[in-house]
């Protein structure tokens, strides 16, 4: 059985009577109705995937975050239903206390991008690690890894779509730097040395023109001797 964990929001108009204790607070947080000018309690549940049925309920207060409370409701829901099932949930679930606290659960999210494992798999898993899906234009990259004590198996996915259109972007920035390092370099290329070393340290100060050559994002400077017999003086 898949478990979807999901979770609602609501603010209401009302008036406390009497000092009874509360169990939860109706306070001010973040609102998905975008009204933050209303205090709100919510509510969230656990629904099967064959059906989205409700089965788990809790209240919670106000201004409780998503990352500090989803560990806990998937083990209190696991205490109550005992089924075999798989926790699917957003990314706000990966934190290593979460982890820790579902040690022994199956269960299913996204890895946060700020997490420095999931940007280095991004930013370094090759070509030749990726398997074709049988989803039409995407393919994955399986990687065992341990986070927060716990061994997971993450899938690196990648969508052809989304590379497309990374590369059209990369492609503008590379084309507008490419026309302001013209530019600087022009300037640059106007100034004369009497030798190969001043002209080598000019290009290495980090102020004006020469701060935004030696700085150049998509290509390297490299120094080159030109001798100009006709600027030598006697």
């Amino acid at each position: 059985m898949v478990l979807f964990y999901v979770k609602n929001c609501l603010s209401f108009n009302f008036i406390i009577r009497g000092s009874a204790l509360q169990a939860i607070n109706i306070t001010y947080g973040y609102s998905r109705d975008h009204r933050p000018d209303l205090k709100q309690f919510l509510i969230q549940l656990i629904c099967s995937g064959d059906g989205d049925i409700p089965i788990f309920f809790k209240s919670a207060s106000g201004n409780q975050t998503d990352s500090s409370s989803f560990g806990q409701i998937a083990v209190d829901s696991k205490k109550q239903i005992e089924v075999d099932s798989l926790i699917l949930a957003d990314a706000a679930l990966y934190t290593e206390d979460n982890i820790k606290l579902m040690s022994k659960m199956t269960w299913l999210c996204r890895v946060p991008g700020t997490v420095k494992s999931a940007q280095f798999l991004v930013a370094n898993t090759a070509e030749s690690e990726f398997v074709k899906s049988e989803l039409s234009g995407y393919s994955f990259g399986v990687k065992n890894i341990t986070y927060g004590g716990i061994e997971q198996r993450w899938l690196v996915v990648q969508s052809q779509a989304r590379k497309k259109s990374d590369l059209e972007k990369l492609a503008k920035k590379i084309t507008k730097a490419e026309e302001k390092n013209k530019i600087d370099l022009k300037k640059l290329s106007q100034e004369r040395f009497a030798c190969e070393a001043d002209a080598i340290k000019v290009t290495a100060q980090e102020s004006g023109v020469n701060r935004s050559v030696t700085r150049l994002k998509w290509r390297k400077l490299v120094p080159e001797l030109v001798v100009r017999p006709d600027l030598l003086s006697g």
